[in-house]
C-alpha cells in the first residue's frame, strides 16, 4: 500500500518483499521510498503514468510493466497490478496493488525478438548480393552489437597459418571514441591479450567485468575505448578459424544467448562470403580469403593466399 506522496512511500507491504533482498521495515520505516527502487531508465515512464491518473479522476486501477532494482544489485521485471483509492469527493487516498516478477517473461519474450530480428538480418545478408566485401561486414557487425545490446564491436580476420590477426573494421562507436592514432593492423595472436583467446582456445570468451586482474589481459594503449566488459567468438570454416568477432560494453552481463547470437549471425556471415567467392570463381579470384583481400591492404597479400 503506497501513500500518495513523493516518490511513494510504503504504508504496508508483506514479507514476500524478501524475495527481492528488501526487509519490509525498509520500506514502512520510511528509509527507503517505493521510487528509489525502480530503475532510472524507467523512472519518468512510471511518473507520466502515476502523474496521468491523478489528473484523470476517472481510473480505477492500473496495470505497468517495469524494472526495479533489487538489494542483491540485479535487476527484474515487475507487472505492478494497482486499484486506486479515492474518497467521496473522487481525490486519490492511496495505492494498493501487487507486485509481480516477470523477469523470466519478458526473458523468453526477449530471446523470441532477438531470433526473429537475427533472422531477419540474415534474410538481409542473403540479399546483398551486389555489395562488397566491407557493406557486408559492416552491415553484420552492427547487427551483431545490436542484437548483443552491446555498445561497441570489431570484426578481425585470421591469417591462414592462423598467427596473425588483421583487424578489418571496428563498428561506428568505437572509431568516434577512440583516441588512437595510426591503429595497428596486424597482431601477432602469441602476443595478443585477452581479445586472442577465442582463437587460442577456440570457443566464445566472455569477460563480464574487464577491470578484474588477469594475466590474459595485456592492457590497452591510452585512448583506446574504455572497455567494461567484453565477449568474443571464433568463427569457423570446418574445423580452421577464419575469423574472430567482438563486443563489448553491454550494461547486463554477456551470457549464453549473446554468444549463440552472435555466433549464428557471423557464421552466417561467413556462408555469405563463401557463396560470393563461388560467384568470383569465374573472375579467376581464388578462395574466399582471397576476396576478403579486396578489403585489406597489399600488404597482407601472403597472408590470405
Amino acid at each position: 500500500m503506497w501513500k500518495v506522496e513523493k516518490d511513494w512511500p510504503v504504508e504496508y507491504v508483506t514479507d514476500n518483499i524478501l524475495q527481492f533482498g528488501y526487509m519490509p521495515d525498509d520500506f514502512t520505516s520510511g528509509r527507503i521510498p517505493y521510487a528509489n527502487i525502480i530503475h532510472p531508465d524507467d523512472q519518468e515512464r512510471v511518473h507520466t503514468e502515476f502523474d496521468k491518473y491523478l489528473e484523470e479522476k476517472v481510473h480505477k486501477g492500473f496495470t505497468l510493466n517495469y524494472r526495479i532494482l533489487t538489494k542483491f544489485g540485479d535487476v527484474r521485471w515487475v507487472n505492478e497490478r494497482t486499484l486506486i483509492q479515492r474518497d467521496e469527493d473522487g481525490n486519490i487516498t492511496h495505492y494498493q496493488g501487487i507486485i509481480l516478477d516477470i523477469t523470466e517473461h519478458k526473458k523468453a519474450e526477449e530471446a523470441l525478438e532477438l531470433n526473429v530480428s537475427r533472422l531477419e538480418a540474415l534474410l538481409q545478408l542473403s540479399q546483398m548480393t551486389g555489395a562488397p566485401l566491407q557493406e557486408i561486414t559492416d552491415f553484420v557487425l552492427e547487427e551483431g552489437i545490436r542484437l548483443t545490446q552491446s555498445k561497441l564491436g570489431y570484426l578481425a580476420f585470421l591469417s591462414a597459418d592462423e598467427k596473425v590477426l588483421i583487424m578489418h573494421s571496428w563498428s561506428r562507436v568505437a572509431m568516434k571514441v577512440c583516441k588512437i592514432r595510426d591503429k595497428p593492423i596486424e597482431y601477432p595472436l602469441e602476443s595478443t591479450g585477452l581479445w586472442g583467446e577465442a582463437v587460442r582456445q577456440r570457443k566464445p570468451i566472455v569477460t563480464n567485468d574487464y577491470s578484474t586482474p588477469s594475466p590474459l589481459k595485456k592492457g590497452y594503449p591510452q585512448g583506446h575505448v574504455e572497455i567494461k566488459s567484453h565477449m568474443n567468438v571464433p568463427i569457423f570454416d570446418g574445423n580452421r578459424i577464419v575469423a574472430v568477432a567482438g563486443v563489448g560494453n553491454k550494461e547486463e552481463d554477456y551470457d549464453e544467448s549473446d554468444i549463440r547470437q552472435l555466433t549464428l549471425l557471423m557464421q552466417g556471415m561467413w556462408t555469405h562470403i563463401k557463396r560470393k567467392w563461388v560467384e568470383d570463381a569465374a573472375k579467376k579470384i581464388h578462395g574466399p580469403a582471397a576476396w576478403i583481400q579486396r578489403g585489406w591492404q597489399e600488404k597482407f597479400d601472403s597472408d590470405t593466399k
